[in-house]
């Protein structure tokens, strides 16, 4: 049996970067991946279900690859229900595989999806059926389709269920070359001073023993936490956009990810302000008001992310935040090259979302469109950095 922990990961808290089998590695929580998964599969202009889903199955196919170079497990049913759990995505029962089912009787995205305003009554976990059909592809090289079949998420449901199909795979398995990305040297020099010591938190949380519990999920700072490559973030994206672009509605789907990841900030960020950690790692720093967005930044700079710092901010008005190295900008360089405009959704919306976040009161969802967000300049468009502008929607 070959087991994961926390000693798997690399951790470089400088560039602000946690990897594992050569892939960078992010933290995202329950509320985040069930929207995302949410404007892709319930979008009537293009089949999302497909695009979350093969993100999922050659993403996971490229680190079970790596992964069973290293460790070489001798029970690969195992290894692959190890894997899922210790990334905080729930159990999986191998068990029945001879006979083409699986199951899983917890689930990260069964958790997103009953949370606040998501709600469906059908099938919910996509990623699994990828991460399913990428894990048997890459330990026993078999080209499968795995489908679930009925869905905890579903009323009087217990546990989902799988069936898989083999000799059914229309993926091409290659490993893509990527474009090479120089890491532009982190210019701090113009970084606003607060009662926040970011390196101490930052070193924390990026040390922190986050892995699935029994039940394969990640309790933390009162969201579920899940470690997800990079990749599979930037495929969805990218892929997303390019389907809307066919149909023309390109520029929608930018602005859809901003709104989700706008979100994001305000549930995510909004479990951290309640949590136990932020209590006692945190709040004993902040000594005014904007210390709280000072302690949040610092947070979102241990999720794998990258590191950005605050370069300029106006209480309640006004912020300007700086990004060396974010996995969007990096990622659209690596598949697709340089762009001519800027690329990074997800850092975008989650600016305008931590500002609502600290300086509106009410509902979380009410929050939401408060600060209009803008990136002024990216690494994807040649910049030296990337560059997001925040100001109150009057």
């Amino acid at each position: 049996m070959s087991s994961f922990s926390q000693k798997d990961f690399v951790i470089d808290n400088k560039l602000g970067l946690k990897v594992l089998a050569g892939m960078n590695m992010v933290i995202h929580c329950h509320h985040y991946n069930a929207r995302l998964q949410r404007t892709l599969e319930q979008n009537h202009k293009i089949n999302g279900k497909e695009i979350f889903r093969n993100a999922a199955t050659i993403t996971y196919w490229e680190l079970l690859k790596e992964l069973d170079a290293v460790k070489r497990p001798s029970d690969k049913a195992q290894f692959i229900e190890n894997l899922y759990k210790f990334l905080g995505f729930g159990t999986l029962n191998l068990s029945s595989l001879e006979e083409d089912r699986a199951t899983s009787s917890s689930g990260h995205f069964v958790e997103g999806w009953n949370c606040g305003a998501l709600k469906t009554k059908g099938t919910v976990c996509t990623m699994t059926e990828g991460f399913l059909e990428g894990a048997i592809k890459a330990m026993y090289n078999l080209d499968v389709e795995v489908r679930e079949t009925c869905c905890a998420n579903q009323p009087g449901v217990e546990r989902c269920e799988f069936q898989i199909t083999r000799n059914k795979s229309g993926l091409n398995f290659h490993l893509a070359k990527k474009n090479k990305v120089s890491s532009p040297a982190r210019d701090n020099s113009t970084e606003v001073l607060s009662n926040i010591k970011a390196e101490t938190i930052i070193d924390a949380v990026m040390n922190m023993p986050l892995s699935g519990n029994n039940e394969g999920l990640i309790p933390a700072f009162n969201v579920y936490l899940a470690h997800t490559p990079q990749d599979f973030y930037n495929r969805v994206a990218l892929n997303f956009i390019a389907e809307m672009n066919k149909v023309g509605f390109g520029s929608i789907a930018k602005e859809m990810l901003v709104e989700d990841a706008e979100h994001c900030a305000l549930n995510t960020f909004g479990g951290v302000l309640e949590s136990e950690e932020w209590s006692a790692l945190v709040l004993p720093m902040v000594k005014e008001e904007k210390d709280n967005l000072f302690g949040l930044v610092a947070v979102a700079n241990a999720l794998g992310w990258g590191r950005c710092h605050i370069t300029e901010h106006t209480p309640y008005k006004t912020l300007t935040l700086h990004s060396s190295n974010g996995y969007e900008a990096y990622g659209h360089i690596e598949t697709k090259g340089y762009s001519d405009t800027p690329q990074c959704f997800m850092l975008r919306g989650v600016c305008a979302g931590l500002m609502g976040l600290v300086y509106e009161n009410g509902e979380l969802e009410d929050r939401s469109g408060k600060f209009l967000s803008r990136e002024s300049s990216c690494l994807a468009a040649r910049a030296h950095q990337c560059e997001f502008k925040v100001e109150r929607d009057e």
